[in-house]
């Protein structure tokens, strides 16, 4: 009978910490995040690493995304993990200090204006490799994590590079304006705009309506979840609920191209059939004529 009455406390007490930790997501979801493009990429991101964490069982990192989504969506600042806040190998704590040296200098040089979707990635990217490296059990996680954080990092790094000045008597001619690229990220199976890529698509309007002669390539995606073909239908008609928003947005109907390619650029390599939220994204690329 004792043990009977312990085992149905401790099942209780279980419950009552999924419970509590999916409350504190499900706070973080409801959450409509306000403030610049790199704020409401931040609160996205952490909002898929908070649910990929309760997802699998980890409440305790799912609360701590979910709480960092709440304050980068409310407008506070939020800075990439400190080193000190997790228990890593001593074999691994090297190159993370390397690593975030190197992400927190990009963004003092002003990553999160000039690519903030990149940046928000860089960031979340790093926090979930600091994450799965604590745990150190899942060798593919941390590779994963790993890889998108340095694919992201290299982005922004060779964004911030000075430009070479051109060694003429004469004034140099003005040069066009750089490629901004936006990214819009979907739901699972789902073309439909969350309030999280209105704001990023507000951004991208407000911007392409000040730049005359720019083009507006806008590309969809999916993951590896689903057939091909299924894929590609899904990913045209993510880039035309994009486009029409666009449009909409005073974005001139000729300057907007929109293209699909369904499952076969993933942002992030999985294996086939992989339901990845960081590949279900259309990309929104400005550039000159």
């Amino acid at each position: 009978m004792l043990l009977r009455i312990t085992s149905v406390a401790l099942l209780g007490l279980v419950l009552v910490g999924c419970d509590l930790a999916g409350t504190k997501l499900e706070k973080a979801q409801r959450v409509e995040p306000k403030g610049s493009t790199f704020d409401v990429s931040l609160y996205q991101e952490y909002i898929d690493l908070s649910s990929s964490e309760y997802n699998e069982g980890d409440y305790g990192d799912s609360d701590n995304f979910a709480t960092r989504a709440m304050q980068s969506g409310t407008g506070g600042t939020v800075a990439p993990e400190e080193i000190s806040a997790r228990r890593l190998p001593e074999n691994k704590a090297g190159e993370l200090t390397s690593a975030r040296q190197r992400l927190v200098g990009a963004l003092g040089k002003g990553a999160a204006e000039k690519v903030p979707a990149e940046a928000a990635r860089a960031q979340t990217g790093f926090d979930c490799w600091m994450q799965e490296q604590e745990e150190n059990i899942q060798p593919d996680d941390i590779e994963a994590c790993r890889s998108r954080f340095f694919a992201a990092l290299e982005y922004i790094e060779d964004a911030m590079k000075p430009k070479p000045i051109a060694k003429k008597v004469e004034p140099p001619a003005a040069p066009p304006p750089a490629s901004e690229l936006y990214l819009v990220y979907f739901d699972l199976d789902n073309a439909e705009l969350s309030e999280a890529a209105k704001a990023v698509l507000e951004t991208a309007s407000s911007a392409a309506r000040k730049l005359k002669g720019m083009t507006v390539t806008v590309s969809g995606h999916t993951d590896l979840a689903g057939t091909a073909d299924y894929n590609m239908e899904l990913s045209k008609r993510r880039a035309m609920a994009v486009s029409e928003v666009l449009i909409k947005g005073g974005v001139a109907s000729a300057a907007v191209k929109a293209e699909a390619f369904g499952q076969t650029l993933p942002a992030i390599i999985t294996a086939d059939g992989v339901a990845e939220s960081g590949n279900r994204r259309v990309e929104i690329l400005l550039g000159v004529k």
